[in-house]
């Protein structure tokens, strides 16, 4: 008899943590949600997991970040808290700095490209705050952002802690377990080259307090360490910098002026003034960005240099690539950069990219860069972004640093394989790279999902690291909405600006930065499993991850880059089998070592 009504009581316990009961004056439900999407009915949607649960099974490593959602419905208007109880086991608790949670506000995002008032527009719950007080219209989900940090010396264990959420009379309990495993991954910037490209100037002219302030003042400066924090934590490491004005066509909605002035001196002579250069490059290595610098660009989209004159004013001066004069021009500039770069100790971080341009100007631009060398008889190294397959170029083999955009990876594909391998044995990094057009991606109307499809897909399929367009480069106004003119919603940026008359800016991440970061030490943890496995494992293991699924997406009618219903089932139901199988092999390894004593 004592059994049977044991089994009762446990069954009766598990079926109100699944079902919980509500008394009859509740007004909002609450429960987990999935972090990999934005769907606002996850939490009752079975092929998510932890939909509407009251409790959720977190595995982390050591240096490492785990990641929560908990959506909360209201029937009627109503203002909620969250705060949180001790995470702990039998011997340690968690400090509250490595428990963050708070609001995801919500992001007024087009379907699609331009300011066209007619295209449909959808709020997306993205921009992470501290905000644990809030207000929830009736018949409204609003969702809260959770982040534990796990340090390097975080002690294995199981920890058990919870959220509460409280509203009018009503009180909830949301249980957290995390699970710390034995392994401690490396930092990101350790493992990968992860380039987000800054723009320095969008803050400039966003923020009131900065009006009036010259590019990299000292206040200017302030204001940008708080954004190389967080490019910092996110693994970035490679500085861009600017050596001409609009390197990219003035594809963004802020000027990019050159950090180099080329001045025009009144005997027709040039010199160069790094002032402002040298101002963002050292901000940056304060920071801890000191891998590489990336110099914009040799090949400017409309071939063109600009000449400051003593009045002040600027002027654009366009020359055909290849030509005798525009030989001399950069063959003079890249002289004096090169002696420049050698002064500050920086030469060897150094180089020059060369970005998504026709293969005859980039032969003319790798022959001219080769050619031009240090006291040491070393050339610049050199960068490329490309959006094609390359087709076995041996141009290519000049090419230190090659980032290929996704979309034009072909999937499982031999002959792409051996070109990723060969590149690792002459010792040149290739990297993944993302932006407008292309499907995965980690636009404000893409899944969550999506950035840690990209991430893993970039790990297991052996590249050195990712690029993205871009970190910082914000519309007019995002707080009011992120229409622009030529891409998708949420393109040129993964951090938003704090408000327009904040008086100490702070940045904001957005649930796809963390994602990204989320997806990139799921990454890490694959390479270190894939190196510690024992051989009885190892072979299994690497079948399994080599048969990473891919989807592709669609032009929707109104030009943004879109996946289909099927393809985002395809890309969670993928990033949910690696983490099963990472956790998997994981156990494993910890039971094998236990075993062996």
């Amino acid at each position: 008899m004592y059994r049977i009504i044991h089994v009762a009581v446990l069954a009766i316990s598990l079926l109100l943590q699944l079902f919980p009961i509500h008394a009859e004056n509740d007004s909002f439900t609450c429960g987990f949600s999935y972090v990999g999407t934005h769907d606002k009915n996850a939490m009752q949607n079975e092929k998510y997991p932890f939909h509407n649960d009251h409790s959720i099974h977190l595995t982390g490593w050591k240096n490492d970040l785990v990641y929560a959602k908990i959506a909360i419905e209201a029937s009627e208007e109503m203002e909620v808290s969250i705060s949180h109880g001790a995470f702990k086991n039998e011997t340690d608790t968690l400090n509250d700095s490595q428990i963050e949670y708070g609001l995801l506000e919500e992001a007024n995002a087009s379907l699609g490209i331009g300011y066209d008032a007619s295209i449909p527009h959808v709020s997306i719950p993205e921009i992470i705050t501290d905000t644990k007080e809030f207000s929830i219209p009736t018949n409204q989900t609003k969702y809260v952002w959770i982040r534990i940090t796990l340090p390097n010396d975080q002690k294995e264990g199981v920890y058990k802690g919870c959220f509460i959420i409280q509203g009018n009379s009503q009180k909830e309990e949301l249980n957290v377990v995390v699970s710390v495993l034995p392994y401690t991954l490396e930092n990101i910037e350790d493992e990968y080259s992860i380039n987000l490209w800054q723009y320095p100037f969008s803050s400039l002219r966003y923020y009131d307090v900065l009006q009036n302030e010259e590019a990299f003042s000292k206040k200017h400066l302030d204001v940008l360490k708080e954004e190389l924090k967080l490019y910092k934590e996110a693994g970035g490491n490679s500085i861009t910098v600017t050596v001409l004005d609009e390197a990219w066509g003035h594809q963004t909605y802020d000027d990019y002026p050159s950090m180099v002035d080329w001045i025009r001196n009144p005997d027709y002579s040039i010199t160069f003034d790094y002032s402002k250069f040298d101002a963002w490059v050292n901000l940056c290595m304060e920071c801890g960005i000191d891998a590489r610098i990336d110099t914009f660009s040799i090949l400017p989209f409309d071939n063109a240099v600009t000449y400051v004159f003593e009045d002040g004013s600027r002027v654009r001066y366009p020359m055909r690539v290849g030509s005798d004069e525009w030989k001399d021009v950069w063959t003079y500039f890249l002289t004096t950069y090169i002696e420049h770069l050698e002064s500050k100790g920086w030469f060897e971080k150094t180089f020059i990219f060369i970005d998504e341009r026709e293969m005859n100007d980039v032969i003319e631009a790798i022959q001219l860069i080769k050619s031009i060398k240090n006291s040491k008889g070393e050339s610049l190294k050199i960068a490329s972004a490309i959006n094609r397959v390359p087709n076995n170029e041996s141009i290519y083999d000049e090419v230190d640093y090659l980032s290929i955009a996704i979309a034009a990876t072909p999937h499982q594909d031999p002959s792409f394989e051996r070109f990723i391998q060969h590149r690792h044995e002459l010792g040149l990094e290739t990297t993944l790279y993302n932006c407008s057009t292309n499907y995965p991606n980690a636009f404000t109307i893409s899944e969550p999902d999506e950035s840690i499809w990209t991430m893993e897909y970039m790990g297991i399929n052996q590249f050195t690291g990712y690029l993205r367009w871009a970190l910082n480069a914000w519309n007019e106004n995002p707080y009011q909405t992120l229409d622009y003119q030529h891409f998708e919603a949420g393109d040129i940026f993964l951090i938003y600006p704090d408000y327009k008359d904040a008086t100490s800016p702070k940045p904001r991440r957005t649930i796809r930065l963390d994602m990204i970061i989320y997806g990139l030490r799921n990454s890490m943890k694959y390479q270190y499993l894939k190196e510690n496995l024992p051989s009885s494992l190892k072979s299994q293991f690497e079948k399994e991850f080599e048969e990473m699924d891919r989807s592709y997406g669609y032009f929707n009618s109104y030009g943004s880059m879109v996946g289909s219903e099927q393809a985002s089932i395809t890309i969670s139901e993928e990033v949910l089998k690696q983490e099963s199988l990472l956790n998997k092999y994981a156990r494993l390894l910890k039971l094998k070592r236990i075993m062996e004593g």
